[in-house]
């Protein structure tokens, strides 16, 4: 995110508004969000979907079923924290 142009700060709210306050921030901290930032957040979303499937896509059928449970293993154990 910082390297397409935002703040930490910016990036965070952003991506998770309604847990911004769990990143360290304060409601007085929140940004004023321009146009061009929420297109900088966009794309830099994009930019990581387009490099998480090609890192991805080398998986083979099983490898692939293994990694989404261990990351459905890894989401149901941080709801349950």
């Amino acid at each position: 995110m910082v390297a397409s142009g935002l703040s930490p700060r910016t990036a965070h709210y952003l991506g998770r508004p309604d847990f911004f306050a769990s990143f360290g921030w304060s409601e007085g901290d929140v940004p004023d969000v321009t146009d061009a930032e929420r297109a900088a957040y966009a794309g830099a979303r994009a930019l990581t979907d387009r490099l998480l499937v090609a890192a991805h896509s080398v998986l083979d059928a099983p490898s692939a079923s293994a990694f989404g449970d261990g990351v459905e293993r890894l989401a149901a154990a941080h709801a349950a924290a």
